[in-house]
């Protein structure tokens, strides 16, 4: 019997975001509720791999923080 596509897809999506969730335990690139207006509205960059929003925090960090709070 062959497994569907669609499940492995989301079984491997799932892990993926229970290890990212995982991960901010011990690492989180910058600090969540770190403002910084010189940094407001930046494009996805080496510094920041996912850009920052209108207040300058890093959404990558947001995000990872965010997985661990849905998750728990």
């Amino acid at each position: 019997m062959r497994v569907p596509v669609q499940l492995i897809l989301g079984a491997v999506l799932s892990v993926l975001f229970v290890l990212g969730a995982l991960v901010t335990f011990i690492w989180v690139p910058h600090d969540v509720a770190a403002l910084s207006i010189a940094d407001k509205l930046q494009e996805p960059s080496a510094t920041y791999l996912l850009g920052t929003d209108h207040l300058g925090r890093d959404t990558l960090s947001m995000l990872m923080v965010g997985a661990r709070t849905s998750i728990a």
